[in-house]
């Protein structure tokens, strides 16, 4: 059996097919054009025919034209007969597949037939003329007299042709290659129904949605699609639009796409979708436009019925209008530091108040501004519309302030998380008097901004000259006084900083001459040459993957590492600790993500191998013991644990830095003017929390690629104390965890001002664009699925400013929320 397929070439198989203009076949038989079929069918093997003019010179019983071998009547006169007597098992067929049958092709000479070839036609009627359409071919072997044989053929009914009856015409010795005793006799025919394909047919036929929407607000809706085609649709996109008119163009503006799976032929869904509007779109009537299989991904009968609209008003967005509508202290008088009271925070809008915070301050006069002392904050809950919260609230006070009359503030909505109607009614205050007997230490700054020089003074017992500033990007060395430690001569010579982050990148031109390296280790042979437990830890350990590749892709660690170590070379940046050297230690995924046990083991490892400092820039809201027991075998040891106090602006560090009441140091973050950032987690009440505060905003430094990047949170501060210690180190190797504790906190500028509101957070942070409220300079990934969830939802769609918008209407997941949710901190 074959099947003719007839490709876009001039030759197929070896053989020479005889074209005309266009690559069009000329038949044999009837001399005409045969438009070349581009179905990807078999290909015709023709290596046995032989020319027609081969076959001509030669008599027609005495050569078999298939094969090239002459054959020779047995008995000479006698001929044979090729008769097609039924064609079987075809009375349909759909264009555009294949058809398969069998025929009865009978031998009715009385000489055998040798090898033939069957054609087959599809006409509008029985004879067989230059209109009809040739379709296929089928060998036949050669045949003896009187005996008759069933074939089976297949041919491919092509899209171009149209639905119809038809004969399909069936003829025997299709090339005249066998003389026959009847010539007249080798067409049968057959009628053949032809129908076009099945296709699908996707429609939308009604979408859910209310007249009106309001603009800034979200909309879940379903909508049904329907297959009103005769065969299956495959899994299709519908995508959705608002539009000022009824034609689906470039103008208009993509809300949203929804996955629909395979729908059957005649079945209909509902399928769900969710838009957002944002607050840029202009009030008035819009089209909602669904379009249908948007991709056109699915081959339809009709792609001109896809697209569905409804009507969409547009409305002004209902907003909440948070304030504070009762303040009520015990008591106007404070002398212990403690604070009483009760306040209620009341939604005077017509829309439910996601969470949001409220903050307190203290001021010396009545109008709130930058100079006022930030003390505390707590988060409310939603709160419907016209509905209350009653809260109440115990606050520690600084001991830093002075006797005297001030003014007790509670803003709500302090961080601006929520749109409110009314922007100018969040502030209230009391006025109150406080007497306070001086104190060094502070619940807000511990004991306050760190003082290099006064520390090596302490540790060398003689004086240390000032210097004159830096200035520029140094100016956060300026503000803790370590040029006058350098001018000395000290710059963390011989000390090995431990960076227990997302890796450090190592080829950094600013980092690469001060990353240490495992000199106990052959490079890469396999083999744990030092005996430490870690095969090839050249440049430290990755405990996320147990492996010995700590490169940094997140950017964190390598930024920490410049602050700490940068090379002094007159480019980027200077590190605190310039010759110190920076050992990674990998115990943060890519992502940003760890876990306490990898950071314990990161502990341990780098005490083991040499560090006398280890800086942690990360944090949890709940320690372990491994954790508190490695940070004690540190302190042991005499490595000192530098720890980022946590950006959520809590009253009382994160863990790991709650453990410096007794080991190690915690770290808050100030700005260049050395204001307390407002997001960076407070000292607590405990005077015996070793916490220090340290540059810690708008923190230039090194990232990967050989870049460098402003980043700000308390784990840029904490890298500045992780190279002040390491300063100190270089002038007294024999320091301990607990005299560097003691050195610190009686040299910082806690020590130095009685009344240092200038290390008190302000108003002015806290006012400060969404964005950088919430310090996603430095969150780079935020660990909740349903944060990531929102972002992925239309990211080709959605702008900077919609995510914002988004982020600060949901109940489920506000910019306040945010700020507690970073394992970098």
């Amino acid at each position: 059996m074959f099947t003719e397929i007839m490709e876009n070439t001039s030759q197929i198989l070896g053989n020479f097919i005889p074209l005309d203009r266009g690559n069009s076949l000329i038949d044999p038989l009837f001399h005409r054009e045969l438009a070349l079929n581009s179905e990807p069918l078999t290909t015709l093997d023709l290596d046995r025919f032989t020319d027609v003019a081969k076959v001509e010179s030669q008599p027609n019983d005495h050569y078999d034209s298939l094969i090239g071998v002459p054959q020779t009547s047995s008995i000479s006169g006698l001929l044979p007969d090729l008769v097609i007597e039924s064609i079987s098992g075809v009375t349909s067929a759909s264009l555009g597949q294949y058809l398969n049958f069998s025929y009865n092709i009978n031998n009715k000479g009385n000489a055998a037939a040798s090898t033939s070839v069957t054609r087959f036609y599809l006409s509008q009627d029985t004879l067989l003329d230059n209109t009809d359409s040739y379709l296929g071919m089928d060998s036949v072997t050669s045949l003896d007299a009187k005996i008759s044989r069933t074939e089976s053929a297949s041919i491919y009914l092509n899209n171009n042709i149209s639905a119809g009856t038809y004969n399909l015409l069936a003829l025997a010795d299709g090339y005249n290659y066998v003389s026959e005793a009847n010539e007249t006799n080798n067409i049968t025919t057959q009628i053949l129904q032809v129908t076009s394909t099945p296709q699908p047919d996707l429609v939308i036929k009604s979408l859910s949605i209310p007249a009106q929407l309001a603009i800034a607000s979200s909309l879940n809706f379903s909508y049904s699609i329907q297959n009103i085609g005769n065969n299956n649709a495959d899994a299709s996109i519908s995508k959705f639009y608002l539009s000022s008119n009824l034609t689906l163009d470039s103008s208009d503006l993509y809300l949203a796409a929804d996955s629909v799976n395979t729908i059957e032929a005649g079945v209909t869904k509902v399928e769900t979708a969710n838009i957002y509007l944002n607050d840029s779109l202009e009030i008035g009537t819009y089209y909602l436009l669904a379009q249908a299989d948007s991709l056109a991904s699915v081959t339809e009968s009709n792609e001109n019925n896809n697209l569905f609209y409804q009507t969409l008003e547009l409305t002004h967005a209902p907003k909440p209008d948070l304030l504070i509508s009762s303040f009520s202290l015990q008591t106007t008088d404070v002398s212990d530091n403690t604070l009483n009271f009760s306040y209620t925070v009341k939604n005077a809008g017509n829309r439910q108040a996601g969470t949001n915070s409220t903050k307190f301050y203290i001021s010396n006069n009545t109008t709130l501004d930058q100079s006022d002392i930030y003390i505390n904050s707590e988060f409310v809950t939603d709160i419907e519309a016209l509905s209350t919260r009653n809260r109440s609230m115990s606050l520690q006070l600084s001991n830093n302030l002075n006797s005297g009359t001030y003014y007790l503030f509670a803003v709500s909505d302090a961080d601006n998380c929520i749109i409110e109607s009314d922007e100018t009614n969040n502030i209230s205050y009391q006025t109150i008097t406080i007497t306070n007997p001086n104190s060094v230490y502070s619940s807000s700054t511990g004991y306050g901004l760190v003082n290099a020089s006064a520390a090596l003074a302490k540790v060398l017992g003689n004086n240390v000259s000032d210097v004159p500033n830096l200035g520029g990007k140094e100016w956060d060395s300026d503000l803790m006084n370590v040029p006058e430690v350098w001018a000395k001569g000290y710059t963390g010579k011989n000390i090995i900083v431990a960076v227990l982050d997302t890796g450090v990148a190592r080829f950094h031109p600013d980092l690469k001459k001060n990353i240490w390296s495992n000199k106990n280790e052959i490079v890469n042979n396999g083999i744990d040459d030092d005996g430490n437990g870690y095969i090839d830890d050249d440049y430290g350990w990755n405990f996320i993957n147990q492996t010995n590749n700590t490169l940094d892709i997140h950017g964190h660690g390598t930024h920490i590492a410049g602050t700490i170590a940068g090379v002094k070379n007159q480019i980027g940046v200077t590190g605190v600790a310039y010759n110190s050297q920076i050992m990674p230690v990998k115990v943060l995924d890519n992502q940003g993500n760890g876990n306490w046990t990898s950071i314990a083991n990161g502990i341990r490892y780098a005490v083991d191998n040499g560090a006398r400092v280890i800086n942690i820039s990360l944090g949890g809201f709940a320690g372990s013991s491994e954790l508190q027991n490695a940070i004690q075998y540190a302190s042991n040891h005499n490595a000192v644990v530098v720890m980022a106090a946590g950006n959520s602006g809590a009253s009382t560090p994160q863990y790991p830095a709650a453990y410096a009441q007794n080991w190690g140091l915690a770290v808050g973050s100030i700005d260049k003017y050395k204001n307390f950032a407002s997001w960076s987690n407070r000292a607590g009440n405990n005077a015996n929390m070793a916490y220090l505060t340290a540059p810690g905003t708008d923190i230039y430094s090194t990232l990967p690629n050989k870049q460098y990047g402003s980043l700000s949170g308390t784990s840029m501060a904490a890298s500045q104390i992780s190279g002040v210690v390491a300063l100190l180190l270089s002038a007294d190797n024999s320091l301990t965890d607990s005299q560097i504790r003691q050195i610190l906190t009686s040299t910082s500028g806690n020590n130095n001002l009685s009344n240092q509101t200038s290390t008190q957070s302000t108003l002015s942070q806290t006012t400060s664009t969404y964005i950088k409220e919430i310090n996603l300079s430095e969150t780079l990934k935020i660990s909740t699925l349903k944060q990531e969830t929102l972002i992925s939802e239309n990211l080709d769609l959605l702008t900077t400013n919609t995510i914002q918008q988004r982020y600060r209407q949901s109940t489920e997941m506000t910019l306040c929320e945010l700020n507690f949710m970073s394992a970098l901190i």
